[in-house]
């Protein structure tokens, strides 16, 4: 910057901004139509290969939809005792957008909604999980609102200075692009 004042901004870069961005949100469910069993810790194992497929297909049949296309996979994290409780992630990918964290913070809504559909669906005390082959869940879910973003705007603007100066830079438009 230059002025007493600090006024005129004199050193920029132009950013390296990815076409995609993607971003996690964690979530837990208790699937109780199963026990846990310690071959469930076993990744080599044929029961969570099973079972951990299984759960995917399920959820990406839940999540998938015109009204959230930014879906891409889940990702299982753990599986717990206490009939299976399996800790995951929804991984989402959009184009992207200055508004990017914006979007993916209003899509945990949908996540959350699909979520509770699903079990509400195959609730453990509903007569179609007694008959069904999918996985049933407890109605009781946890979805972390936060989202974790695969790009940070703020980290790619300060780390091509100097560390001593990198608090003074930060992410503005500069002629139709992010500096």
């Amino acid at each position: 910057f230059l002025g007493y004042q600090c006024k005129s901004l004199l050193d920029y870069h132009f950013l390296e901004i990815p076409e995609k961005i993607n971003a996690t949100v964690d979530l837990r469910v208790k699937v109780t139509n199963k026990n846990f069993t310690k071959e469930l810790n076993n990744i080599s194992s044929h029961e969570h290969r099973d079972f951990t497929q299984k759960f995917k297909t399920q959820m990406a049949k839940a999540y998938k939809g015109d009204d959230f296309p930014q879906y891409k996979d889940v990702i299982i994290r753990r599986l717990l005792n206490g009939s299976v409780v399996v800790e995951h992630e929804v991984v989402m990918e959009a184009n992207f957008t200055p508004k990017f964290q914006e979007l993916f913070e209003n899509l945990t809504k949908i996540i959350n909604l699909k979520l509770t559909n699903e079990t509400r669906r195959l609730s453990s005390d509903s007569q179609e999980c007694k008959d069904a082959m999918d996985l049933c869940f407890d109605k009781t879910i946890f979805v972390n609102e936060t989202v974790k973003l695969g790009f940070d705007l703020q980290g790619q603007c300060t780390q091509q200075v100097a560390k001593d100066f990198a608090q003074f830079y930060y992410v503005d438009e500069l002629d139709g692009k992010l500096a």
